[in-house]
């Protein structure tokens, strides 16, 4: 009679890891890749500009979640390299072509091959910060957004990057109210 109690609670715990394993089958995962929050090890890689990350979903809820927003300004902060503060100018909210930072300049070149895309020229006055074989990543940041944009590694204190003249992106660094960061 001893055995009996053994041996139902036996085959009761059997039938829960078969119906558990069985659950786990059969259901999907309650959060998928899309679905999964933006987390502080998420916004750490896209402010160092790792490509480990969705960089759109990152950017995205960067601008979108206050929380994470004041968390990408401080990591920002702590980990840029170079820095481009607001350009001061008489008139209202100007474009331009040419962003000096310090240590760093930005020239805009629309591209005799293409009309529709601009170069994004990254020329830094002291290579050595950077490692020689690490890409770089300019963050741009204003008061109601921010992104990132990527560059490959530097090559004689240069590198260069292709956006499209419609994109948000060049209004953005032509725009005198943003700031700039390299990272």
């Amino acid at each position: 009679m001893k055995d009996e109690p053994d041996i139902a609670a036996a085959v009761t715990e059997q039938v829960f890891v078969a119906l558990q394993a069985q659950k786990g089958i059969t259901t999907q995962p309650q959060t998928q890749d899309s679905e999964k929050p933006v987390m502080f090890a998420d916004v750490l890689h896209y402010v160092v500009g790792s490509s480990a990350i969705d960089v759109t979903k990152v950017g995205n809820a960067i601008n979108s979640d206050l929380k994470l927003r004041r968390i990408y300004k401080q990591l920002l902060g702590q980990n840029r390299v170079a820095f481009g503060p607001r350009e001061a100018h008489a008139q209202g909210e100007e474009e331009i072509a040419l962003r000096n930072g310090e240590g760093f300049c930005i020239k805009l070149k629309v591209s005799k091959a293409n009309a529709k895309q601009v170069y994004v020229i990254l020329t830094v006055e002291q290579p050595e910060q950077f490692k020689s074989d690490k890409a770089i990543a300019l963050h741009v940041t204003s008061e109601q957004t921010q992104f990132r944009l990527d560059f490959p590694a530097l090559v004689d204190g240069k590198s260069q990057s292709i956006v499209a003249s419609d994109d948000e992106r060049l209004t953005a660094l032509k725009n005198i109210n943003t700031e700039l960061s390299l990272v």
